[in-house]
């Protein structure tokens, strides 16, 4: 680590399958030997469910942090901040105690399709389209919360205040209910007004909501400082350092990557897939089937998403009879490009990006008694590229 310039910050990222965290330094470089990855997993169900208990990703959280400060030994007295992502379009109620009412809801949970349907029906969609830079989906708090009330309303009534993952965990770790939310992870609830910088307060009355029923807003750049007793025991030397916002995981993906400016795209596949580029422009607009996040208050991340991406392999080796997975790549530069027969739509999580179905589900078309399991798997990484192309 004697190469390493000091003083240095902790990065988390809560990511939708694993958080990962490690320290980087002052030329932002990552400190290798401290970097860690804890997994944890969503709940999913054939009905649409995709959830997961808070209190499962704060611990997963916890123990990603614990292991950073012990991999960095000495240097962990020269931290002086944390950097914060979390995976976006996240929500779970909370009482007035901060206890969670409910778990955590991701964007891949499609119970609210009836609900997103109904707003549809009684939205200005271009309007709200324009002013959030969301779609009315399934992925978005709209739906989410009218899901809610309408199906649960005994467990409904209980929920004080609706709050990300991230706003959650900063608010066990310093004790207090009044931490803020950054625009950034606000912007991907569906429910910010990205021209004013504020909670869009014409749609939350549609849900029967205000504006204290969510976080105070403020840009990433704010931090909060003083750790509870018990963490402050736990993490001493973080105590009084600053823990900046959370932005999204796709902000910091494009930030990460050097793609900060509209001359870069990136383009990133994980669980899931995407293509961003950070525009300059506060307020760009927003090509039809695409969406606009604000990262703070002078720029904005313009971009699609899907719901496929990585999660169509994982698929593919849960359910086919594939080679082992480190001879998958021999396995498939021996094929020629869609030379199976198969058209795939690859919905299996359900699709956003650009068509932003409420019920759309995975299709094969085309298969027969001579397909192979590794023709399926192709023609699966196939659509996920053609996916792609209409970015």
């Amino acid at each position: 680590m004697a190469d390493y310039e000091p003083p240095y910050v902790l990065a988390v990222d809560v990511g939708s399958s694993a958080v990962k965290a490690g320290l980087f330094d002052s030329q932002a470089r990552s400190v290798e030997d401290t970097e860690v990855s804890v997994a944890h997993k969503q709940r999913v169900a054939s009905d649409g469910t995709s959830e997961e208990a808070a209190g499962q990703i704060l611990r997963a959280t916890e123990n990603a942090m614990d292991l950073v400060l012990e991999k960095a030994g000495r240097l962990a007295d020269e931290i002086v901040g944390v950097g914060f992502d979390c995976m976006a379009s996240t929500v779970l109620g909370v009482d007035a105690e901060g206890t969670p009412v409910t778990p955590v809801y991701t964007y891949a949970d499609t119970r609210s399709a009836y609900d997103v349907e109904r707003l549809k029906e009684e939205l200005n969609v271009p309007i709200i389209y324009d002013r959030t830079g969301t779609n009315q989906h399934t992925s978005y708090l709209p739906g989410r919360i009218r899901w809610l009330r309408r199906t649960n309303k005994e467990l409904a009534v209980n929920i004080d205040r609706y709050v990300d993952v991230s706003t959650y965990m900063y608010s066990r770790w310093f004790g207090r209910q009044n931490i803020k939310a950054s625009y950034c992870v606000s912007s991907w609830s569906g429910l910010l007004n990205r021209h004013d910088l504020d909670w869009d307060h014409g749609l939350l009355g549609r849900l029967g909501i205000d504006a204290t029923s969510l976080p105070e807003l403020a840009p990433w750049n704010e931090y909060e400082t003083g750790l509870a007793a018990e963490y402050a025991k736990r993490w001493p030397f973080l105590a009084q350092i600053p823990f900046f916002l959370a932005v999204g995981d796709g902000a910091a993906v494009n930030v990460g990557t050097g793609c900060i400016d509209d001359t870069k795209v990136a383009l990133t596949v994980g669980t899931t897939g995407a293509m961003r580029v950070l525009s300059e422009n506060p307020t760009p607009e927003v090509p039809t089937g695409l969406w606009a996040y604000r990262l703070g208050a002078n720029r904005t991340l313009l971009g699609g998403s899907f719901s496929e991406g990585g999660n169509v392999v994982q698929w593919a080796l849960d359910n086919l009879n594939l080679p082992p997975i480190t001879d998958l790549n021999q396995e498939l530069i021996k094929l020629e490009p869609a030379g199976h027969g198969i058209s795939v739509l690859p919905f299996i999580a359900g699709e956003r990006a650009t068509g932003w179905s409420t019920s759309a589900s995975g299709v094969f078309e085309g298969i027969r008694v001579s397909t192979k399991p590794i023709e399926i798997l192709q023609a699966l990484l196939e659509s996920v590229a053609y996916r792609f192309a209409l970015v």
